[in-house]
């Protein structure tokens, strides 16, 4: 009766002996990594596995590991291998890496099980490959700023209703006009009873300053990615446009410590340095981009043009747009809004865009990295 008993405890014994020479002996290595590369594009690894004993190995498992834009797990792939006794196995994988930002790649852990699959041997790796993912330059066709570039060279005079340096006369006050500009003393003049608003004369840039927002309503890690994409690709096109047709462009956006960060001119070969300063997008409403479109409008040296991108067209912003539209400048919004929202949830989002058609403020609403439709 005890000869089934014996017999098990004699195949457990041999099984862990067999894992613990096994587990020993096999070893793994990575080859062919890459650095970086664009979004969209493959990067191949070759993945070897080495069985150094006198055994062969029935079972093992090779997981590779790919973590997303936050640094948690994203993916990850599992291969099953058996080896004769001193040979080795070499597969090759072809990831895609279809989101912008730094990931860590590479074999996390591999598994190596007995003959009955009852013990296994996890020899885990805490060296992780870095992969820098950079965004793509789309087409955004043709952008809708102020002529004033072509035709200064380089300082252009704008009559607006804010403070500036040279007092320009006066019109009838307009809606939205600031009570501070309102000329009391003349209007109270007027027997129509009529007010008057202060113009100034202010220099501007004929330039382009291009504002990305880094925050989104969107909690879902997945959505946020593609939002990120969509954030980056779009500002980064649009600077590259405005500086292939001849503005002096800015790029514009809040890092972590909350100041405003500002990149001059071509950024095309510039785009490593400034991944490492741009943040990941987060939740939030926009609230430091609202304060960068102040910043830029308020500025007497500020650009003439200021392009926002944004994944919150709401009221706010959109008030800050016409107020910039008001002060002289020449406001334009590209507004991300993913294309899986529900269909009232999308309506809600947009509704306030509306306001900017009738007041001449070019508007684009953008659903993906790749697809920029008009408003």
């Amino acid at each position: 009766g005890y000869v089934p008993l014996v017999a098990y405890a004699i195949a457990l014994a041999l099984s862990f002996a067999y894992l613990e020479v096994l587990g020993r002996s096999v070893s793994f290595e990575e080859t062919g990594t890459a650095q970086g590369c664009v979004r969209g594009e493959t990067l191949p690894f070759a993945l070897t596995v080495h069985n150094r004993s006198i055994v062969p190995a029935v079972r093992i498992e090779v997981l590779f590991y790919i973590s997303d834009l936050f640094g948690a797990e994203g993916s990850s792939t599992v291969r099953y291998i058996s080896l004769p006794p001193r040979s080795s196995k070499t597969f090759d994988l072809g990831v895609r890496f279809d989101h912008i930002g730094t990931y860590e790649v590479g074999i996390r852990r591999v598994e190596v099980f007995d003959l009955v699959g009852l013990f296994r041997s996890v020899r885990e790796n805490d060296t992780l490959h870095s992969v820098k993912v950079l965004p793509r330059l789309v087409d955004v066709g043709r952008m809708e700023l102020s002529d004033d570039a072509s035709r200064e060279s380089l300082e252009n005079i704008r009559t607006v209703i804010n403070d500036g340096l040279d007092y320009a006369g006066v019109r009838e006050y307009r809606w939205g006009d600031p009570i501070k500009t309102i000329h009391w003393k003349l209007s109270s003049r007027n027997v129509d009873g009529d007010y008057f608003t202060r113009l100034y004369e202010t220099p501007t840039s004929p330039g382009a300053a291009v504002v990305v927002d880094l925050e989104s309503p969107e909690t879902d890690s997945v959505v946020l990615m593609g939002i990120f994409d969509a954030l980056v690709e779009v500002s980064l096109s649009l600077d590259h446009y405005a500086c292939a047709n001849g503005y002096d462009a800015d790029y514009v956006f809040v890092d972590e410590q909350g100041d405003t960060r500002r990149f001059n001119g071509s950024l095309t070969g510039r785009l490593p340095e400034l991944l490492e300063l741009v943040p990941q997008v987060h939740a939030g409403e926009g609230a430091a981009v609202l304060e960068a479109v102040r910043q830029e409008t308020n500025s007497i040296y500020g650009q003439n043009n200021i392009v926002v991108c944004s994944a919150n067209p709401g009221e706010e912003l959109v008030n800050a747009m016409i107020a910039a539209k008001l002060a002289g400048k020449s406001p334009v919004l590209y507004a991300v809004v993913p294309e899986d929202l529900e269909e009232h949830e999308r309506a809600e989002r947009i509704k306030a865009l509306r306001r900017l058609g009738t007041l001449g403020i070019p508007c684009s609403v953008v659903t993906a990295a790749s697809d920029i439709a008009v408003f």
